[in-house]
């Protein structure tokens, strides 16, 4: 309920025709967790610097356990669906395995070196009434996500 908490706070202080939201890397582990992490995949930590996300955690190939971490760059917005650039994976960098991490639907598909985040499908995104997202910044202790109203 976190994330609805903080969009009533920010109405708050709504001026204009936009909002912002602000996110924090805690945040965004706990949503990779429920939405992300199963049988397979282990979520463990999220970092931010300005303009990349770094995701870390454990992937399970042929029964074997790999841990992964996995560089992201901001590549836009568009209905909101955010698309990232995959600048780095550690220690390999195999399109199965990304895959393996990141096609999760409805949530998030991987496809030619991008993944693409479908935030219409994460239920507490749904209960926002009004506006889409317009665009976002990651910053070293959050991310600034950009509503249109």
């Amino acid at each position: 309920m976190g994330v609805l908490n903080e969009f009533a706070k920010r109405m708050k202080e709504f001026t204009g025709n936009r909002m912002a939201i602000r996110i924090t890397k805690e945040k965004i582990l706990r949503v990779l967790k429920e939405n992300i992490s199963k049988d397979d995949v282990l979520i463990s930590s999220v970092d931010l610097d300005v303009g990349l996300i770094v995701i870390s955690g454990v992937v399970k190939k042929m029964g074997i356990p790999l841990s992964f971490s996995v560089s992201l760059v901001p590549d836009g917005v568009e209905s909101n669906i955010i698309k990232f650039h995959v600048k780095k994976v550690k220690p390999l960098h195999l399109n199965s395995i990304n895959k393996r991490i990141f096609n999760k639907a409805p949530y998030v598909s991987y496809m030619d070196e991008v993944i693409y985040v479908d935030l219409d499908q994460v239920e507490k995104v749904n209960k926002i009434p009004v506006g889409k997202m317009k665009g976002f910044d990651v910053f070293t202790d959050h991310v600034l996500i950009r509503l249109g109203i």
